[in-house]
């Protein structure tokens, strides 16, 4: 599913309730919940939604990767990633569904 779709999707479940008029609304609200989520991990570092999962930065290590076919050594800089972890509630519903 694309942005375009899911924020359509989003806005027709509201829609039906009388709380969206229009997909830019939609649209405007999903930005401000993604921004508000970057910047909560940005100074948290974690975000958890209870039953349906977490949002984390991890802090990868440097690290040294051996080339199998050359053994040339290559240094891999840290960085930070990115993770979600799927919560319980959320799992069971992908799984029943």
């Amino acid at each position: 599913m694309t942005e375009k779709e899911f924020t359509k999707k989003y806005c027709d479940s509201f829609r039906k309730e009388g709380k969206l008029k229009n997909i830019g609304e939609a649209k405007k609200r999903l930005d401000f919940f993604f921004e508000t989520l970057q910047e909560a991990l940005e100074t948290d570092g974690k975000v958890i939604f209870k039953d349906w999962g977490k949002f984390e930065i991890e802090q990868r290590e440097e690290r040294i990767y051996g080339n199998p076919k050359t053994q040339e050594r290559i240094v891999i800089p840290a960085k930070k990633v990115f993770k979600f972890t799927v919560g319980k509630k959320f799992a069971d519903k992908i799984k029943n569904s």
